[in-house]
């Protein structure tokens, strides 16, 4: 099965609205541990190919549930890009504060 460029463009454009919602919706739970990781990855922006990262963050409930909380494509893993991503999700609710002791790996 192939699909022309403009059937692609025309699928994906009405997911960017149900992303938007999926990524600002409220969260419900309180989230006990959260793991954030990232890759590198090859993104189309501006008619180029770049490599930015991708973040997923999964929340775990008290109960051992987990949910994603939110994803996050970047440029660079930085200070300024993480504290975005995590002032996003505290205003969100369910995050009250963010800790680390997680050394960064470059594997």
């Amino acid at each position: 099965m192939s699909f022309s460029k403009s059937q692609v463009f025309n699928l994906t454009r009405g997911l960017d609205s149900d992303l938007d919602v999926w990524r600002d919706r409220p969260l419900q739970s309180h989230y006990s541990v959260m793991y954030v990781d990232g890759m590198y990855t090859k993104v189309r922006e501006a008619n180029q190919v770049v490599k930015q990262v991708v973040f997923m963050v999964l929340g775990v409930d008290s109960s051992g549930g987990r949910e994603v909380l939110g994803t996050a494509v970047v440029h660079e893993t930085n200070e300024t890009e993480n504290h975005d991503m995590f002032d996003c999700l505290k205003a969100r609710g369910g995050v009250e504060w963010i800790w680390s002791s997680a050394m960064r790996t470059t594997c």
